[in-house]
């Protein structure tokens, strides 16, 4: 038995070793990798916000010159997981260029699909409290269909794309409900022109989605609209 206790108490004596060992290791590891962030990110703010900063006003004065008005509101390519947070490079690029809400967040964990149906929230802890991040919810109704910008029109729709209106509309009707169920303030599908008209050229299937939210009580709102509602406190 002593010779039991010892032997054990020897055996734990190892691996408390080895586990100090790599927790250290892991600490400055961390700590390496913490410090390889912050020289990227400087070198992003030398080099990168000129460029970008430039992009997006230029983007801007072009969207004016066609449409009559500047835009308020950036919906990213793609999205991404966790929107901007604790990216004040980007958030200040995005906030000096004149917008006024972000619409970044799109996808699940390990970018997968659909993306959760979250809640708005606004970049405070970043230094941007009047900036607000929309996210999108659920499919991204191309990525449902299976349809990518640069295929051909009249490629067929992949045999693992929804066929019928009520097909394609069941998922976002299960989204609508969770946002429903949660106490959300809003919806947002994900829609891309190109992709609706390739699956039914009248877009019927959005008529079907619209009929249906006006059933479940939605109002139908411009991203601007929710954002001042959200500001002044009409909605949670």
């Amino acid at each position: 038995m002593r010779n039991g206790f010892i032997g054990g108490f020897g055996l734990m004596l190892l691996f408390a070793g080895v586990f100090f060992v790599q927790r250290n290791r892991i600490g400055k590891e961390k700590k390496a990798s913490e410090a390889e962030k912050q020289r990227s990110d400087e070198l992003l703010l030398n080099i990168l916000p000129a460029e970008v900063a430039d992009e997006l006003r230029r983007t801007g004065d072009l969207i004016d010159d066609v449409f009559g008005r500047r835009p308020v509101g950036l919906r990213t390519p793609g999205g991404t997981e966790r929107g901007y947070r604790g990216d004040r490079i980007r958030l200040g690029l995005i906030s000096e260029a004149g917008f006024e809400y972000v619409s970044a967040q799109g996808w699940g964990p390990g970018r997968t699909m659909p993306a959760p149906v979250t809640a708005p929230y606004a970049y405070a802890d970043e230094g941007f409290p009047c900036l607000l991040e929309i996210p999108m919810h659920g499919w991204h109704e191309n990525i449902l269909t299976r349809v990518h910008p640069w295929q051909s029109p009249s490629q067929p729709l992949s045999p693992e794309a929804p066929r019928t209106v009520d097909e394609w509309c069941a998922p976002f009707a299960t989204d609508m409900l969770t946002a429903l169920e949660s106490e959300l303030p809003y919806y947002g599908p994900t829609m891309h022109p190109w992709s609706l008209r390739r699956f039914a050229p009248d877009c019927r299937q959005v008529e079907a989605l619209l009929r249906l939210a006006r059933e479940h009580g939605f109002r139908f709102a411009r991203f601007s609209e929710f954002r001042d509602d959200w500001l002044a406190g009409r909605v949670a």
